[in-house]
């Protein structure tokens, strides 16, 4: 099966309808549609369980055929429709079964971040799709909370075949039984359904046999060893952590391919949310329990990055014999600091200090303290500069580039360096520079876990819209969503003599802070500003506006108030009650740049990524 001409048009309006409601367009104002886009369904489902039946069977482990690659093309076009078609309520009576395919067909075509978020919108326990109840144990898997139990149908002739692939599962995830005893369970599995099964029975167990069978073979139990050379009996403490990766995502395993985590020196681009992090943690892991290294150095070039940085590694490093050292931002040398650089150079042991250190700093703050110490780069066995296209920008980017020259000179050709960025127009030359032969340059653009989508204001009529723009050829518009901006007069106050009208036409900040206000009661927002005072002059706007009787919901109505209230309390401290700031961190629109005070900023940061929360400033 294709997705033809006529399909892709299908698949453009079920995206244009859903994007209608997300930015909560009155559905008086939605567009008609042309076509029923329920009506792909047969073709995009049937992509979907084409692929899975050939992924099912052995025999395609082995060797992938043409049909296979041409199916595997399509399928985030699939999972874009089921999802589209799940935010446009065009299908509303089917969201459970929607949600579950859709996860499945993201999980399939590479894409593990967006599958995650439609799995963690299915409850465990559904209304029955099937008599049996197979998608219980799918959804469980899509989920891959293996602690949990999957919800099951009593004394259906699947049962018992469906217990055994949930506890084969589960123990070789926990490394108790080996692969083959778990693709056993799942031959036995589908030849009951091909037996005996209904057509969604049929569907179901070739998408939970190929998504088995890809879980095998992505997971941290047969890529580590296979990456790092290293023997899984010693990965093992590391492999039943709870929080560890059970599985490598696409960017990981790239890394894994080329060599990076067996300790080759590389320039990486890598996209953001591509798994980034964790890549970092899986490259400092081999680098020590391989022995290259006691000390591994993570350069990054903003406070808040070392802090987020510092805060994960401690939270994955947690109660082992690591010691993780974020490197405060204050050029001197604080007691702490001193400690630190003796013990690293061998000056001095400490008691119960760990044997492995990891440190994060700022390029100014390793600068700083390498002029001190000059013999502190002789300890470092591993080098990972984080953001690395900022030693292009300015002069905190020629303090980063100095600093990157100073180690390549002190430290030895045998220690890894790895720069990763997300951007960077002369990656081949900087390699070279940096590493030398000895290094590569990997280019993991492609590696992109969640479905992204790249829109451009138009403004030509009397309402604004968003041209939306194909993901696989730039040059070619996907699809648009008319009716978006509709400008609101705020009237005149005082002398003026002309209306304020919001947003303004060919302003900027003033339509992104409109469509922020439009999004954030579905999820924090940020808006980026190429300056500083950009910052500052968005909160003017919207604290006058709201003064003037701005009829949008602020950001504050979808949001804890009371931590609201405590960052507005604290600028109020730095500022007073009437400054700007204070005034827009109380309406939940909140300031982040290098001119806001350090305490601020760290709060905003919390407050917009504290992962335990559901109800957060925007």
């Amino acid at each position: 099966m294709k997705l033809e001409a006529p399909s892709k048009k299908m698949l453009a309006i079920t995206k244009s309808k859903a994007k209608m409601y997300e930015f909560a367009i009155d559905e008086a104002s939605h567009i008609e549609l042309p076509v029923d886009p329920r009506k792909l369904l047969v073709t995009t489902i049937g992509i979907l369980g084409d692929l899975s039946a050939i992924e099912a069977r052995e025999e395609q482990q082995v060797e992938e055929t043409d049909e296979h690659e041409e199916l595997k093309s399509k399928l985030i076009s699939v999972g874009q429709y089921f999802d589209a078609l799940i935010q446009s309520h065009l299908a509303d009576e089917m969201t459970i079964y929607l949600k579950v395919i859709g996860s499945a067909a993201y999980y399939l075509a590479n894409m593990p971040g967006s599958s995650i978020v439609l799995a963690k919108s299915l409850p465990y326990e559904t209304e029955l799709l099937t008599d049996t109840n197979l998608e219980g144990v799918l959804i469980w898997i899509l989920k891959s909370d293996f602690d949990k139990g999957w919800y099951r149908v009593e004394e259906t002739y699947l049962t018992q075949a469906i217990d055994d692939v949930g506890y084969a599962t589960r123990r070789f995830f926990s490394l108790s039984v080996n692969a083959e005893s778990l693709k056993r369970a799942i031959q036995v599995l589908r030849h009951e359904v091909y037996g005996k099964g209904s057509d969604r029975e049929l569907l179901f167990v070739d998408i939970i046999s190929s998504i088995l069978l890809r879980k095998i073979k992505n997971s941290s139990i047969n890529c580590l060893p296979k990456y790092t050379q290293i023997p899984i009996e010693k990965w093992v403490n590391v492999i039943t952590k709870p929080k560890f990766v059970q599985e490598f995502w696409p960017a990981q395993r790239l890394l894994g391919e080329q060599g990076v985590l067996s300790g080759l020196s590389a320039v990486v681009q890598m996209p953001t949310s591509a798994g980034k992090t964790k890549s970092t943690e899986l490259i400092v892991r081999s680098s020590f329990l391989s022995g290259r290294s006691d000390v591994a150095v993570i350069v990054a070039p903003f406070r808040a990055l070392c802090r987020e940085i510092t805060a994960t590694f401690e939270h994955a490093f947690e109660d082992e014999d690591v010691n993780i050292n974020e490197l405060q931002d204050v050029l001197d040398i604080s007691d702490s600091d001193d400690d630190l650089i003796r013990f690293l150079t061998g000056q001095a042991s400490k008691d119960g200090m760990a044997t492995k250190s990891i440190v994060v700093t700022t390029p100014e703050k390793l600068v700083y303290l390498l002029r001190h110490e000059p013999a502190l780069a002789d300890s470092i066995g591993l080098l990972i500069f984080d953001e690395g296209h900022q030693f292009d920008t300015g002069r905190r980017g020629v303090t980063y580039e100095l600093l990157m020259a100073y180690l390549k000179s002190r430290v030895g050709d045998d220690v890894q360096k790895v720069l990763i960025s997300a951007v960077m127009a002369n990656a081949n030359s900087i390699g070279e520079w940096l590493n030398g032969e000895a290094g590569i340059e990997i280019q993991g653009a492609g590696c992109i876990p969640t479905v992204r989508s790249t829109a451009f204001a138009s403004w030509q009529t009397e309402m604004g819209q968003l041209q939306y723009i194909d993901q696989d050829r730039e040059a070619d518009r996907d699809f648009f969503v008319p009716r978006v901006i509709e400008q609101i007069n705020l009237g005149t106050r005082g002398r003026e003599r002309t209306d304020r009208l919001f947003p303004a036409r060919n302003d900027n900040p003033s339509i992104a802070a409109y469509l922020g206000l439009k999004l954030c009661h579905q999820g924090p927002v940020a808006i980026f500003c190429g300056v500083k005072s950009t910052v500052t002059s968005i909160c003017d706007l919207l604290v006058d506006y709201y003064d003037r009787g701005l009829v949008l919901p602020p950001p504050s109505t979808s949001s804890d108030q009371s931590e609201l209230d405590k960052i507005a309390h604290l600028a109020s401290l730095h500022f007073g009650d009437e400054f700007i700031f204070t005034r827009s961190i109380s309406l939940g629109i909140l300031p982040h740049s290098s001119n806001i005070p350090n305490g601020i900023r760290v709060s905003v940061e919390w407050a917009m990524t504290w992962p335990n929360r559901t109800d957060q400033p925007s």
